[in-house]
């Protein structure tokens, strides 16, 4: 009787021998699931970064087009970031006064 058993026992003892290997080679190995995963996960990320650049570059282009077109907007942008003034404009500056308590 045992030996019926082990006999029984080898069919499957043998297909998991053999399919255990299998299946953590297509799981762990350089080119299985979890490499897979990992590389869309790592493709995901990219995407995103490229966006948010694509994004940034729109904007400059932008900024580009208006400087190059728009004199108004030029203007506006000199007199902000340059301190420029139009002729015969005069910049009164008034210190703060700390309020006493």
């Amino acid at each position: 009787m045992p030996l019926k058993i082990i006999g029984l026992l080898k069919i499957p003892l043998l297909a998991v021998s053999i399919i255990a290997p299998i299946l953590l080679w297509l799981g762990l190995g350089s080119e299985g699931f979890l490499r897979l995963y990992q590389a869309r996960q790592d493709r995901d990320a990219q995407r995103e970064i490229n966006d948010r650049l694509s994004q940034e570059n729109r904007a400059l282009m932008d900024e580009i087009n208006r400087l190059e077109t728009d004199m108004l907007y030029l203007e506006t942008i000199a007199r902000k970031e340059l301190n420029l003034l139009k002729e015969n404009e005069i910049i009164y500056r008034f210190d703060k006064k700390e309020k006493a308590d």
